[in-house]
Protein backbone atom coordinates (compact mmCIF):
# COMPACT_ATOMS: atom_id res chain seq x y z
CA UNK A 1 0.00 0.00 0.00
CA UNK A 2 2.52 2.62 1.27
CA UNK A 3 4.92 1.99 -1.97
CA UNK A 4 1.51 2.29 -4.20
CA UNK A 5 1.34 5.24 -2.93
CA UNK A 6 4.67 6.59 -3.33
CA UNK A 7 4.10 6.13 -6.98
CA UNK A 8 1.92 9.16 -6.33
CA UNK A 9 -0.26 7.88 -9.96
CA UNK A 10 -3.19 9.20 -8.91
CA UNK A 11 -3.55 11.76 -11.38
CA UNK A 12 -3.38 14.64 -9.21
CA UNK A 13 -0.31 15.76 -7.30
CA UNK A 14 -0.38 14.38 -3.39
CA UNK A 15 0.03 17.18 -1.09
CA UNK A 16 -1.14 15.33 2.45
CA UNK A 17 -1.25 12.21 4.05
CA UNK A 18 -3.66 12.01 7.02
CA UNK A 19 -3.14 9.04 9.84
CA UNK A 20 -5.88 8.58 11.64
CA UNK A 21 -4.16 5.89 14.38
CA UNK A 22 -5.07 2.10 15.34
CA UNK A 23 -1.87 0.70 14.20
CA UNK A 24 -0.97 -2.05 16.57
CA UNK A 25 -2.93 -5.66 15.88
CA UNK A 26 -5.67 -5.66 17.66
CA UNK A 27 -4.25 -8.85 20.08
CA UNK A 28 -6.14 -6.60 22.96
CA UNK A 29 -5.08 -8.79 25.88
CA UNK A 30 -1.93 -10.55 24.90
CA UNK A 31 0.28 -7.62 23.79
CA UNK A 32 2.64 -5.53 25.72
CA UNK A 33 3.35 -1.40 25.69
CA UNK A 34 6.47 -1.93 24.40
CA UNK A 35 4.81 -4.30 21.75
CA UNK A 36 2.37 -1.73 20.93
CA UNK A 37 4.98 1.39 20.27
CA UNK A 38 7.39 -0.75 18.20
CA UNK A 39 4.31 -1.69 16.01
CA UNK A 40 3.86 2.04 15.60
CA UNK A 41 7.15 3.32 15.30
CA UNK A 42 7.98 0.35 12.77
CA UNK A 43 4.94 1.66 10.04
CA UNK A 44 6.38 4.79 10.75
CA UNK A 45 9.87 4.12 9.18
CA UNK A 46 8.13 1.74 6.53
CA UNK A 47 6.24 4.86 5.79
CA UNK A 48 9.42 6.73 5.35
CA UNK A 49 11.29 4.45 3.55
CA UNK A 50 8.39 4.00 0.94
CA UNK A 51 8.23 7.56 0.51
CA UNK A 52 11.68 7.94 0.21
CA UNK A 53 14.54 10.86 1.67
CA UNK A 54 13.27 13.67 -0.74
CA UNK A 55 9.23 13.35 -0.68
CA UNK A 56 7.82 16.53 -0.04
CA UNK A 57 4.37 14.66 0.79
CA UNK A 58 3.35 16.37 4.14
CA UNK A 59 2.19 13.35 7.03
CA UNK A 60 -0.11 13.90 9.73
CA UNK A 61 -0.95 11.39 12.33
CA UNK A 62 -3.10 11.02 15.16
CA UNK A 63 -3.22 8.79 18.03
CA UNK A 64 -5.60 6.02 17.55
CA UNK A 65 -6.91 3.69 20.92
CA UNK A 66 -5.14 0.64 20.29
CA UNK A 67 -1.81 3.14 20.10
CA UNK A 68 -1.93 2.94 23.88
CA UNK A 69 -1.41 0.07 26.59
CA UNK A 70 -3.72 -1.17 27.92
CA UNK A 71 -6.09 -0.62 25.10
CA UNK A 72 -8.32 2.51 25.73
CA UNK A 73 -6.44 3.61 28.24
CA UNK A 74 -4.48 7.07 28.86
CA UNK A 75 -4.06 8.94 32.04
CA UNK A 76 -4.60 12.87 31.25
CA UNK A 77 -4.02 14.87 34.19
CA UNK A 78 -0.32 15.38 33.95
CA UNK A 79 1.35 16.85 30.63
CA UNK A 80 3.91 14.96 28.87
CA UNK A 81 3.49 11.67 31.58
CA UNK A 82 2.02 9.37 28.96
CA UNK A 83 4.46 6.55 27.91
CA UNK A 84 3.23 5.43 25.04
CA UNK A 85 3.28 9.15 23.27
CA UNK A 86 6.81 9.97 24.87
CA UNK A 87 7.86 6.53 22.78
CA UNK A 88 5.92 7.54 19.25
CA UNK A 89 6.82 10.92 19.31
CA UNK A 90 10.54 10.72 18.30
CA UNK A 91 9.60 9.26 14.91
CA UNK A 92 6.99 11.54 14.29
CA UNK A 93 9.62 14.16 14.50
CA UNK A 94 11.28 15.56 10.93
CA UNK A 95 11.06 17.17 7.96
CA UNK A 96 7.12 17.22 6.27
CA UNK A 97 6.16 15.58 9.60
CA UNK A 98 6.27 17.35 13.14
CA UNK A 99 7.79 20.40 14.01
CA UNK A 100 9.51 20.54 17.24
CA UNK A 101 6.83 23.04 17.91
CA UNK A 102 4.21 20.46 16.88
CA UNK A 103 6.00 17.34 18.32
CA UNK A 104 6.67 19.15 22.00
CA UNK A 105 2.94 19.66 22.11
CA UNK A 106 1.92 16.43 20.71
CA UNK A 107 3.39 14.66 23.72
CA UNK A 108 2.10 16.72 26.19
CA UNK A 109 -1.73 15.60 25.72
CA UNK A 110 -1.16 13.99 21.73
CA UNK A 111 -2.70 16.17 20.10
CA UNK A 112 -1.37 19.24 17.91
CA UNK A 113 -1.96 21.48 15.10
CA UNK A 114 0.15 22.29 11.68
CA UNK A 115 -0.66 24.54 9.00
CA UNK A 116 -1.42 23.05 5.36
CA UNK A 117 1.50 24.45 3.85
CA UNK A 118 -0.14 25.35 0.41
CA UNK A 119 -3.20 27.29 1.98
CA UNK A 120 -4.06 29.71 5.06
CA UNK A 121 -5.30 26.89 7.25
CA UNK A 122 -4.28 23.85 9.99
CA UNK A 123 -4.80 20.45 10.73
CA UNK A 124 -5.98 20.40 13.93
CA UNK A 125 -5.30 16.67 15.08
CA UNK A 126 -7.56 15.23 17.96
CA UNK A 127 -6.57 13.02 20.28
CA UNK A 128 -9.97 11.36 21.01
CA UNK A 129 -8.75 9.32 24.00
CA UNK A 130 -10.07 12.43 25.67
CA UNK A 131 -13.52 11.06 24.59
CA UNK A 132 -13.17 7.73 24.93
CA UNK A 133 -16.05 6.32 27.08
CA UNK A 134 -14.34 3.27 27.87
CA UNK A 135 -10.76 5.30 29.11
CA UNK A 136 -11.95 4.92 32.58
CA UNK A 137 -8.90 7.53 33.21
CA UNK A 138 -11.86 10.32 32.12
CA UNK A 139 -13.46 9.83 35.70
CA UNK A 140 -10.59 12.32 36.90
CA UNK A 141 -11.83 15.20 34.61
CA UNK A 142 -15.49 14.88 32.89
CA UNK A 143 -15.17 18.52 32.05
CA UNK A 144 -12.34 19.32 29.33
CA UNK A 145 -9.91 16.25 29.49
CA UNK A 146 -6.17 17.36 28.80
CA UNK A 147 -7.83 21.10 27.90
CA UNK A 148 -8.22 19.63 24.57
CA UNK A 149 -11.78 21.55 24.10
CA UNK A 150 -10.15 24.56 25.18
CA UNK A 151 -6.93 24.04 22.80
CA UNK A 152 -9.51 23.70 20.20
CA UNK A 153 -12.13 26.70 20.83
CA UNK A 154 -8.77 28.57 20.90
CA UNK A 155 -6.83 27.30 17.74
CA UNK A 156 -10.39 27.88 15.76
CA UNK A 157 -11.00 31.12 17.00
CA UNK A 158 -7.32 32.17 15.64
CA UNK A 159 -7.79 30.63 12.15
CA UNK A 160 -11.34 32.51 12.14
CA UNK A 161 -9.90 35.64 12.89
CA UNK A 162 -6.97 35.41 10.55
CA UNK A 163 -9.60 34.20 8.06
CA UNK A 164 -7.78 30.13 7.37
CA UNK A 165 -9.31 27.43 7.31
CA UNK A 166 -9.41 23.81 9.46
CA UNK A 167 -9.15 20.10 9.02
CA UNK A 168 -9.53 18.34 11.64
CA UNK A 169 -8.65 14.27 11.78
CA UNK A 170 -8.83 12.14 14.90
CA UNK A 171 -9.37 8.46 15.29
CA UNK A 172 -12.91 8.00 17.02
CA UNK A 173 -15.40 9.47 15.42
CA UNK A 174 -16.52 12.52 17.95
CA UNK A 175 -20.71 11.05 17.58
CA UNK A 176 -19.52 8.08 20.13
CA UNK A 177 -17.88 10.37 22.72
CA UNK A 178 -18.73 10.79 25.93
CA UNK A 179 -21.28 13.12 26.62
CA UNK A 180 -19.35 16.92 28.16
CA UNK A 181 -16.83 16.22 25.09
CA UNK A 182 -19.57 15.45 22.89
CA UNK A 183 -21.74 18.25 23.51
CA UNK A 184 -19.22 21.18 23.11
CA UNK A 185 -17.75 19.45 20.10
CA UNK A 186 -21.14 19.61 18.63
CA UNK A 187 -21.33 23.38 20.05
CA UNK A 188 -17.67 24.38 18.29
CA UNK A 189 -19.22 22.35 15.22
CA UNK A 190 -21.94 24.67 14.91
CA UNK A 191 -19.93 27.51 15.79
CA UNK A 192 -16.95 27.77 13.31
CA UNK A 193 -19.18 25.85 10.51
CA UNK A 194 -17.54 28.01 8.09
CA UNK A 195 -13.72 27.52 9.37
CA UNK A 196 -13.97 23.79 9.68
CA UNK A 197 -14.50 22.45 6.13
CA UNK A 198 -13.85 19.02 6.65
CA UNK A 199 -13.14 16.03 9.27
CA UNK A 200 -12.13 12.38 8.70
CA UNK A 201 -11.61 9.87 11.40
CA UNK A 202 -11.19 6.15 11.40
CA UNK A 203 -12.10 3.41 14.20
CA UNK A 204 -14.15 1.46 12.74
CA UNK A 205 -12.56 -0.12 10.15
CA UNK A 206 -15.29 0.52 7.50
CA UNK A 207 -16.47 3.36 5.36
CA UNK A 208 -18.96 5.87 6.41
CA UNK A 209 -20.29 9.28 7.27
CA UNK A 210 -21.80 10.54 10.21
CA UNK A 211 -23.53 13.80 9.64
CA UNK A 212 -22.78 16.51 12.50
CA UNK A 213 -26.24 18.40 13.55
CA UNK A 214 -26.94 21.95 15.15
CA UNK A 215 -27.10 21.57 19.16
CA UNK A 216 -31.13 23.14 19.26
CA UNK A 217 -32.11 22.59 15.70
CA UNK A 218 -31.21 19.51 14.54
CA UNK A 219 -30.18 21.15 11.16
CA UNK A 220 -27.68 19.29 9.69
CA UNK A 221 -24.45 21.24 9.30
CA UNK A 222 -21.32 19.46 8.64
CA UNK A 223 -20.17 15.90 7.94
CA UNK A 224 -17.37 13.43 9.05
CA UNK A 225 -15.96 11.14 6.39
CA UNK A 226 -15.01 7.44 8.24
CA UNK A 227 -12.03 5.76 6.63
CA UNK A 228 -11.72 2.42 5.56
CA UNK A 229 -8.70 0.74 7.06
CA UNK A 230 -5.13 -0.92 5.37
CA UNK A 231 -6.12 -3.59 7.98
CA UNK A 232 -9.26 -6.02 7.63
CA UNK A 233 -11.11 -6.94 10.59
CA UNK A 234 -14.58 -9.47 10.03
CA UNK A 235 -13.69 -10.04 6.14
CA UNK A 236 -13.66 -6.69 5.37
CA UNK A 237 -11.05 -6.00 2.05
CA UNK A 238 -7.64 -3.73 3.29
CA UNK A 239 -8.62 0.08 1.35
CA UNK A 240 -7.03 3.96 1.73
CA UNK A 241 -8.88 6.75 0.34
CA UNK A 242 -7.83 9.32 -2.41
CA UNK A 243 -9.34 12.42 -2.10
CA UNK A 244 -8.86 15.69 -4.62
CA UNK A 245 -9.67 18.81 -3.01
CA UNK A 246 -10.85 22.35 -4.01
CA UNK A 247 -7.62 24.37 -3.64
CA UNK A 248 -9.19 27.47 -2.81
CA UNK A 249 -12.32 26.12 -0.49
CA UNK A 250 -10.79 22.98 1.24
CA UNK A 251 -13.17 20.86 0.56
CA UNK A 252 -13.35 17.54 -1.20
CA UNK A 253 -14.81 17.25 -4.69
CA UNK A 254 -13.90 13.65 -5.37
CA UNK A 255 -13.12 10.55 -3.12
CA UNK A 256 -11.88 7.28 -4.83
CA UNK A 257 -11.39 4.14 -2.55
CA UNK A 258 -8.37 1.92 -3.38
CA UNK A 259 -8.84 -1.82 -2.16
CA UNK A 260 -7.10 -5.34 -2.16
CA UNK A 261 -9.35 -8.15 -2.64
CA UNK A 262 -8.74 -10.72 -0.21
CA UNK A 263 -10.91 -13.07 -1.60
CA UNK A 264 -9.22 -12.77 -5.14
CA UNK A 265 -6.33 -12.72 -3.66
CA UNK A 266 -6.69 -16.16 -1.57
CA UNK A 267 -8.39 -17.86 -4.41
CA UNK A 268 -4.56 -16.75 -6.32
CA UNK A 269 -2.45 -16.35 -3.66
CA UNK A 270 0.62 -16.55 -6.31
CA UNK A 271 -0.30 -13.84 -8.48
Amino acid sequence: MFDFIATNDFGYKTDFITWTGDTSPHNTWTNTKEEVAEYVRNVTQTLKDSLGSNSQIDIFPALGNHDVWPINTEDLTKPDSNWDINMIKEDWLGPHWLSDEEHTQFGTFGYYSKPLSFTNGKVLALNTQTCNEMNWWLFQDRDDPAGIMQWLEDELAALEKDQGIAVIIGHIPPVECLHEFGYRFKGLMERYQHIVRFQIYGHTHEEGVNINRAVNTYTAIQWQLIAGSGTPVDNRNPSFLQITWDKELMVPINIHTYYMNLTKANESPDQ
